[in-house]
């Protein structure tokens, strides 16, 4: 197996973790804010189930996000060997590897390091400079192109 295709699987299996992780959490809550009891105290009920469902909102907004995620991840052939720095894109530098299929974060594959990251990131369209240059600089560290594909 490519060491491509070795990132792009850890990306998934980690998305598809992130979100049984939260398909959990949704579910408990949702049965916390079942297990409100009504009191004679009104007030307090509604605040408990107004702060539970702004948790459940937030995890479903999480959610969303991940899906975003996994769905950018499904639309990258990771046996492409790609002639320019763009989704889908693996870059080894000097300093790290980057891939670009989402904003998954660092995964760890064959003991090497892997940034995940978006098109939206910052450093993203510095690195698409190395579609022209062998060495690049963001902020104040400069970057050496080992290899793309």
């Amino acid at each position: 197996m490519s060491f491509k295709l070795s990132v792009h699987n850890a990306c998934l299996n980690q998305i598809n973790l992130r979100l049984q992780e939260l398909e959990a959490s949704i579910s408990e809550a949702e049965e916390a804010m079942k297990g409100e009891i009504k009191s004679s105290m009104g007030d307090k009920y509604e605040t408990s189930r107004e702060i539970i469902q702004s948790e459940i909102n937030k995890r479903l907004e999480v959610k969303s996000n991940l899906m975003e995620i996994k769905n950018n991840l499904s639309e990258i052939d990771p046996s492409d060997k790609l002639k320019t720095i763009q989704k889908g894109s693996l870059i080894a530098t000097d300093k790290m590897i980057f891939y670009i299929a989402g904003s998954v974060g660092k995964v760890e594959v064959d003991g090497k390091s892997v940034m995940v990251i978006s098109e939206r990131a910052p450093i993203f369209e510095t690195l698409k400079l190395f579609n022209t240059q062998s060495k690049v600089q963001f902020h104040t560290q400069e970057f050496q192109l080992l290899g793309a594909e």
